[in-house]
């Protein structure tokens, strides 16, 4: 078992979350004080499918790549993402623009992908 702290820490220590652009929102975004995690759900998007499903499976934590929330929230309800991870209690992680630029993060393995070579930050 793990905690969101340690998993958040981990995800940072490969990606620093200080390395998003500043017009992003990494980094968890949705926090439950759910003390202990055992089952984690991984996204692209968290969506309410997404959300329904971590709920299914009893996982504590999604770990997505999109911010779930990223412009202010005015309100919250049953038609947004958000709503139903704090409806579920699940706390969520989103690593977007830092695990981009990250050391063989998305860039660089989409890069590796095309046969991209001599390349810079």
């Amino acid at each position: 078992m793990s905690t969101v702290k340690e998993i958040y820490n981990w995800i940072d220590s490969i990606a620093p979350f200080a390395a998003a652009e500043s017009w992003d929102n990494s980094g968890l975004l949705v926090e439950t004080g759910e003390p202990e995690i055992d089952r984690v759900l991984l996204a692209l998007d968290i969506t309410g499918e997404v959300a329904r499903e971590a709920q299914e499976i009893s996982a504590q934590l999604i770990v997505a790549h999109h911010p779930v929330i990223f412009h202010p929230l005015r309100s919250l309800h049953p038609g947004q993402p958000a709503y139903w991870l704090v409806r579920y209690g699940i706390n969520a992680i989103c690593a977007h623009t830092n695990l981009d630029v990250a050391v063989g993060g998305v860039n660089d393995a989409l890069a590796r992908r095309l046969g991209l070579r001599c390349l810079e930050p």
